[in-house]
């Protein structure tokens, strides 16, 4: 469980840093590269929802 702790928390971190670069107006005035960002920035929410759904599961189990 450890280990999907820090998968979590990386994950949460990489979507800090999507948002700031989302914010920045070099990336904001380029199409191309925002939606780069957007797309990267959408993957990582659904990977992060994906390893809370399996958290919880685990924690079920552990209780």
């Amino acid at each position: 469980m450890g280990e999907l702790e820090k998968e979590i928390e990386d994950t949460e971190v990489l979507i800090f840093e999507l948002e700031n670069a989302i914010s920045d107006p070099e990336i904001a005035s380029d199409y191309s590269k925002m939606s780069e960002k957007c797309k990267e920035l959408e993957e990582a929410k659904t990977a992060l929802d994906q390893k809370m759904d399996e958290w919880a599961e685990l924690s079920d189990q552990l209780s």
